[in-house]
């Protein structure tokens, strides 16, 4: 669990384009930081945002606490099973909390614990539960490459079926890499709203990251299913998987050509640049670079 140096442009991008004051903040276990001095001062370089604060329990291996802070956090607890990195709340995730937690908090930030418990339901049900309205959820967990870090890995669907508008939230989903890279962060978008799978190769370590803000009421979260199977069940039709087709009889000579280049190519840096190309070009994406980070109502859902 921890900040590194494109979570910190995450936090540093949010505050600034999505207007997420940090205010009353919770972490999901104690997070430490993932970065040294000499990353922080460039990052809050390239990211605009001012000078980097000159305060030595920002640096590698401290927790996030001065950081956050920093950052507009007014106060900033923490939510662990156990008290062995000292946080201020004990409470194992699997179960539900106290109803004298709800609403406490007006952010909650999850860089790296999800995964990690069994009772995922649960621990998206406490999140919704501990943000005030008006609050956000802030979620950075395993998408792919992580495979044994963590019970799980996740995908950008679920979030935005779980924090969905009918149960009080306004959600976007990103995929950015893990540590320091040069990669693109890709904005994913709501499939129910671009009427596609959103699949593509991420290759190499990638953090799926969700920003939910909490607009009204909670809903029940008692009916959470995958949006292209709820509108083929409610409207007889499967529009998800509705693409050009080639007449049957080119289909039947291309076929095999095709099969057997896919085979060939999947795993090879050639494979990977013609899928990107040719396959994601035609997906609603947004593709960006962090210090360019748009203004977050430019990202459609």
């Amino acid at each position: 669990m921890g900040v590194d140096s494109n979570l910190l442009k995450l936090l540093v991008a949010i505050r600034s384009k999505a207007n997420v004051p940090l205010g009353r903040c919770l972490t999901v276990g104690r997070q430490q930081i993932h970065f040294d001095a000499a990353d922080a001062k460039a990052i809050w370089r390239s990211m605009g945002d001012g000078d980097c604060p000159n305060d030595r329990s920002i640096e590698y291996g401290e927790y996030c606490e001065s950081l956050l802070i920093h950052l507009g956090a007014r106060s900033v607890d923490s939510i662990d099973a156990s008290d062995y990195e000292g946080a201020t709340i004990v409470h194992d995730l699997n179960k539900p909390l106290p109803a004298g937690w709800s609403t406490k908090f007006d952010t909650v930030i999850d860089f790296g614990t999800i995964e990690h418990v069994f009772d995922v339901p649960q621990v998206l049900r406490t999140y919704a539960s501990l943000v005030s309205e008006g609050g956000s959820i802030v979620i950075a967990t395993q998408a792919d490459g992580s495979c044994g870090h963590g019970l799980y890995q996740f995908s950008p669907e679920l979030f935005y079926r779980f924090f969905s508008t009918k149960n009080g939230f306004e959600t976007k989903c990103f995929l950015i890499p893990c540590g320091s890279s040069r990669r693109a962060w890709i904005f994913s978008p709501d499939p129910a709203a671009s009427n596609s799978r959103i699949e593509f190769p991420v290759m190499g370590k990638t953090y799926v990251v969700a920003v939910s803000t909490r607009r009204g009421p909670l809903g029940a979260f008692d009916d959470v299913q995958q949006s292209d199977y709820t509108a083929l069940w409610h409207q007889n039709t499967v529009t998800f998987y509705k693409r050009p087709r080639l007449p049957e009889q080119m289909r039947a000579l291309t076929q095999p050509i095709y099969a057997s280049l896919k085979k060939r190519l999947r795993d090879t840096a050639v494979g990977h640049w013609a899928e990107r190309v040719l396959k994601l070009s035609l997906l609603p994406i947004k593709r960006f670079k962090p210090e360019k980070f748009p203004d977050f109502k430019t990202f459609r859902t």
